[in-house]
């Protein structure tokens, strides 16, 4: 699903600016997850994952070349759970390798990938704003303020153990994460910087909530 606060029109003169466009996303419920479909060297795939584990806080796996963003993980009473995002310029033998492996919880496991094209090589990547928490009472909102273009705000929202992750703040919901306990909002910023907030009703024990903007220059 497509989240994108502006698009560049065609100007006159001048370089062409720096953008991030939206392509293809993946979905999976166990520890492994395919790169998305039509990845070429030198997209940003971004792994958005959650994995619930009973008795232990769920182990933050990040997958071999690439690098974490943020996460957050914890127990409540016997139930734990982690989450986090993670981020990599595919490379050739990405797409060859097909799949990356990530966290592996041994109650459930969720995950996508949102595979986005640059229209130039990128240079650098930085996270900013990154807030999480793992709560068995209502998770305060989070407000997600990017400090420069182009940025890629995300969110990931779980819910209860038998619960559906209702998100209510002004990111949308609109990746979704294999199954219904979890789900992942993204908005990509390519010309005007806006915060949002990223915000689930309270569904009881197990309540984990966390997001990021991950900033991206030529």
């Amino acid at each position: 699903m497509l989240a994108i606060n502006q698009l560049y029109g065609f100007g006159v003169g001048g370089d062409d600016p720096f953008s991030l466009t939206y392509i293809n996303e993946s979905q999976s419920t166990t520890a492994t997850i395919s790169i998305p479909a039509g990845a070429v060297p030198g997209d940003l795939a971004i792994l958005f994952q959650m994995g619930t584990t009973a008795t232990a806080a769920t182990p933050l796996v990040t997958p071999s070349g690439w690098t974490r963003a943020y996460g957050v993980n914890g127990l409540l009473s016997f139930i734990g759970r982690g989450g986090s995002f993670e981020y990599k310029v595919l490379t050739s033998g990405d797409i060859s390798a097909g799949t990356v492996t990530g966290i592996n919880g041994n109650s459930n496991n969720q995950k996508a990938i949102l595979l986005l094209r640059p229209s130039k090589p990128i240079a650098t990547i930085s996270i900013v704003s990154t807030a999480g928490v793992f709560t068995s009472s209502d998770p305060p909102s989070q407000t997600i303020t990017p400090t420069a273009l182009v940025a890629v705000l995300c969110g990931i929202a779980a819910g209860a153990t038998a619960g559906t992750a209702v998100v209510i703040g002004s990111m949308a919901a609109n990746l979704p994460m294999g199954a219904v306990r979890a789900t992942g909002g993204f908005i990509i910023e390519n010309d005007a910087l806006a915060s949002e907030t990223w915000d689930m009703a309270d569904l009881g024990d197990v309540n984990l909530l966390l997001s990021c903007s991950i900033q991206v220059a030529a």
